[in-house]
């Protein structure tokens, strides 16, 4: 009697317990911001996110562009605000400083790590050669897997309990001796399967978020253990596996009666309060927990669904292997009326619950498919309508085809357990999965003049810029509008308007008046039409989101109302359509079961499948099929945050753009062709007369071309000679009327191949165009060759790489090594590992490439199992190896100019290889 009462005092201490819990923590703002040029530097570093944190298991480094360490001390919390993580660092000197950061999140237990740079000294910052935004949020399959085994564990348990007390027993009398021990076997058998994967997944998902710590902070696996199991995360997780050994210890001492009882017991109330403590432990380490919306009423709704889910998908695996073993199938018609009400109504209690939770975290009809949390959850729908619709079935069969229902139970039944199984293992995975951030807008005006819709809002996608929008109704072509503060265009003022897409334009909001409303007027032009006109009273406090309900009664939210209700109403009038009594069930082949299974997997992965293409992410698709990578991360353009606020896109170029946006993603895709024009014909060039190459990049229609910044400049200049003994690589002035000018001087007469290197939108282009030079001094006869190794004053450098083939993706090995000793410090040169220039000897052909570190070369050790992340920067050292890829397009001699970059000094390596 000391152990039921003590477990009963344990389990409602668990629940009334005060507790912190666990969604990746995201950084929502820096001080100093990313990519900020500082005169003074900072006294210390400062990062809010949008989770509380985990004080223990929370860091953040500073160091230099040497790699060198600002301070050693550890970062804080704040402790009136968990979200806000702060590192004192002392007065550094100026240059480049990179920020490292890796957090525990109190509220759902995940892992994220990521990094930024700032400058002291460098108050305007174009870009950088260290990428300027990391974020890694870690989760991955195998957690997901261990949160399953270990959710599975807890359907056992609560499915055997309920069945067990509300169904088994009433029938129990009629039991022979042999049918009571059956069952017994059977209760007892999902109890320790229970016990055991309870356990399992428990175990394993604290060894592998210890392993992730260790990996996460550099630190021994031995002092990552108590720094996990110490977080509300790994404290949780402990506590759901006592409660399972608590269940199983309550369990073996008073199985008897519970056995014998013709009555619930108490020790079957104290049973269902540690699985309500179990629940009550998983719910609050969630996603619910970090959400503003009443975060208390999301954890009890979470907890209800975990719940109600275990125990429909637990009772159905108990019914199921009774329909297995002869001596028990005789009795489910006994059961199955109290069965399948009680499955109704924990289906009732799951959507209610599951609609509430896709309403709290899905928060948007297009965040379905345009994020992975909506991706995620496209499955789990889908296995939870299959298991909705054969419950229907059962139901409604047995009503009026009875026949039918005995006949194929034995398909069914499994079926709609597997479909309980894909639920609970789908429901896993979303619980690993980031849910889309709120996205705060203020107020969007909008107006309609001669068939154009105009809109005014703050871009949600940059920081302090205002979008203006222009959208013709009956398809007309528009032109670029005008937009001026003030009544009229003689008075007000004009705005520069910058094109983002098609019909979006943005200007800085810093134009606007802060509360007193100003008049914004924006006029369109279009073909065959009336010019259309809008004026708004705006400043930017109307901007700004209001500080009213987090959530507002929303077309969104007012369809989930409507779902949530029509399927009560449904489950309702199933509950109350179902019978009372169910057909004897007949024998039936040994693989019925298995083959209803793998019918259910089979439907429901087609299903799935269909659900992809119906509402998969067409951006998501282009920009994977276009060879970028789709991330979440900071909207980014030239290696520069656009906003604070992390966005699932495309992330292009190598990361120095993520596009957010899929219509700025379209326009910059295809900006139209763009050429090199050349204000001077390159003729009369003279070795050793400076000249001045004036040139300009322009559209089709004669127009500056759309430039991005890449690797730290808008063009790059290649120029090699003849006889392959020069090579530079230099970069045109940009001047005010948007032309470049190339100051260079040739040293020595005869042929010049000039290659310019640019991107158009995210176009890459290259351009190359022969050169004649006029003088005294002539280039030798032959092309210079460079056989491997090649030595430069104490470095000496290798290239590696097979027989070399027209058309075939060639790998080149670089080894750099000084006085015999790798290399192992190299720095990134304008953004790259390694700059390649390959020129085909007769100056037919032009390459620029890059080089890549890979793991093995890497100071910092690559990331565990990362899902989702946003832009990783590549290593501030690494070396001694650099691997670069090249299609050569035709056969020939070729020589490689190879850039690399060594203690501030950038260095030039030559090898020629034959292709055939």
């Amino acid at each position: 009697m000391k152990l039921l009462l003590t477990s009963i005092l344990v389990a409602f201490a668990f629940i009334v317990l005060p507790m912190e819990a666990s969604a990746h923590a995201s950084p929502i703002d820096y001080a100093p911001k990313s990519s900020a040029g500082l005169t003074e530097a900072p006294s210390e570093i400062s990062i809010r996110f949008s989770e509380r944190l985990e004080p223990g298991a929370s860091r953040i480094v500073v160091t230099d562009s040497s790699g060198a360490r600002l301070s050693t001390g550890n970062a804080t919390v704040d402790p009136s605000d968990p979200r806000v993580l702060t590192l004192a660092i002392p007065q550094s000197r100026e240059g480049t400083f990179i920020v490292t950061w890796s957090v525990v999140s109190s509220d759902d237990g995940h892992f994220t790590k990521g990094g930024y740079t700032y400058f002291v000294g460098q108050e305007d910052v174009v870009g950088s050669t260290t990428p300027q935004v990391e974020v890694v949020q870690l989760s991955a399959l195998p957690e997901a897997s261990a949160i399953f085994v270990e959710l599975l564990g807890n359907s056992f348990l609560l499915g055997a309990l309920f069945l067990f007390a509300f169904c088994i027993r009433r029938v129990l009398p009629g039991f022979s001796e042999r049918e009571r021990s059956a069952i017994s076997r059977v209760y007892l058998s999902f109890v320790a399967v229970g016990i055991v994967f309870v356990l399992g997944g428990g175990i394993s998902h604290v060894l592998l978020k210890t392993l992730e710590l260790a990996s996460l902070h550099e630190i021994p696996i031995g002092e990552a253990f108590p720094l996990y199991t110490a977080t509300v995360a790994g404290s949780a997780t402990i506590g759901r596996a006592l409660v399972a050994l608590s269940f199983g210890v309550l369990f073996l001492f008073r199985r008897r009666i519970i056995l014998q009882a013709s009555k619930l017991t108490l020790s079957e109330v104290a049973l269902f309060l540690l699985l309500c403590v179990f629940a009550y432990l998983r719910a609050k380490v969630s996603h619910a927990t970090a959400n503003p919306f009443f975060p208390e009423l999301s954890v009890l709704v979470n907890f209800v669904h975990l719940i109600g889910k275990d125990a429909w998908a637990g009772m159905l695996g108990v019914l199921s292997v009774m329909l297995l073993v002869p001596t028990l199938r005789a009795h489910l018609p006994e059961l199955l009326p109290k069965a399948f009400k009680l499955m109704l109504g924990a289906a009732a209690l799951v959507a209610i619950s599951a609609t509430y939770i896709v309403w709290l975290h899905l928060k948007d009809f297009s965040n379905l498919s345009s994020t992975l949390w909506g991706e995620r959850f496209v499955p789990l729908a889908i296995t939870a309508l299959l298991a909705v619709g054969l419950l229907t079935y059962h139901v409604l069969s047995n009503r009026f085809r009875p026949a039918l229902f005995s006949r194929f139970l034995a398909y069914t039944l499994p079926a709609e357990f597997a479909a309980g199984v894909l639920v609970v293992f789908f429901s896993s995975l979303l619980i690993i999965t980031s849910p889309p951030l709120e996205m705060s807008r203020g107020q969007v005006f909008r107006v309609s003049d001669q068939g154009i819709k105009i809109e005014f809002q703050a871009s949600p996608y940059e920081d302090e810029a205002g979008l203006i929008t222009v959208t013709s109704k009956t398809g007309s072509a528009l032109n670029q509008p005008t937009a001026f503060l003030g009544t009229n265009s003689e008075e007000g003022v004009l705005l520069a308007l910058k094109k983002r897409f098609d019909g979006g334009y943005a200007f800085p909001l810093a134009l606007l008046p802060l509360d007193n409303p100003s008049t914004l007027t924006v006029n369109v032009s279009q073909e065959g039409g009336y010019d259309a006109r809008a004026s708004f009273s705006v400043s930017r406090a109307s901007l700004i989101p209001s500080a009213g309900p987090p959530r507002s009664l929303d077309a969104f939210t007012l369809v989930m109302i409507a779902v949530a209700a029509a399927a009560v109403i449904f489950l309702v009038l199933l509950y109350r359509t179902s019978s009372a009594t169910y057909p004897a069930i007949g024998k039936h082949a040994w693989f019925a079961p298995i083959l209803g299974i793998l019918l259910l997997i089979f439907i429901s992965s087609q299903l799935i499948a269909g659900a992809k293409l119906l509402f998969g992410n067409s951006y998501k698709k282009e920009c994977l099929s276009d060879g970028n990578a789709w991330h979440l991360m900071l909207p980014s353009k030239d290696s520069i945050p656009q906003s604070s606020i992390p966005r699932e896109g495309c992330m292009a170029l190598g990361g120095a753009f993520h596009i957010a946006d899929s219509r700025e993603y379209q326009y910059l895709k295809s900006p139209g062709e763009s050429n090199v024009h050349f204000a001077h014909e390159l003729t009369d060039l003279q070795a050793g007369i400076p000249v001045d190459i004036e040139l300009s990049i322009v559209d089709e229609e004669g127009k500056d071309a759309l430039l991005s910044l890449v690797h730290e400049r808008l063009v790059h200049a290649m120029i090699t000679s003849k006889d392959m003994k020069e090579f530079w690589h230099v970069h045109p002035e940009r001047q005010e009327d948007g032309s470049f000018i190339l100051p260079f001087t040739f040293p020595r007469s005869g042929e010049y191949l000039l290659a310019l290197d640019y991107t158009n939108g995210l176009s890459s282009v290259t351009e190359t165009f022969p050169l004649a030079v006029a003088g005294s001094i002539p280039q030798d006869p032959q092309p210079a060759l460079y056989p491997s190794p090649e030595k430069i004053d104490n470095y000496e450098i290798r290239l590696e790489h097979s027989l070399l083939f027209v058309g075939r993706k060639e790998t080149f090995t670089y080894r750099i090594t000084r006085n015999g000793e790798d290399v192992t410090d190299l720095a990134p040169y304008l953004g790259a590992a390694m700059h390649l220039a390959v020129v085909k000897n007769d100056l037919s052909a032009f390459i620029h490439t890059h080089g890549e570190v890979h793991p093995f070369g890497t100071v910092t050790k690559p990331l565990p199992t990362s899902t989702v992340h946003q832009h990783a920067p590549p290593p501030a050292r690494f070396g001694p190896v650099v691997e670069a890829h090249v299609t050569f397009p035709s056969p020939g001699t070729y020589t490689i100019f190879g850039e690399f970059s060594h203690e501030s000094v950038v260095r030039t390596s030559s090898f020629t290889v034959t292709v055939e």
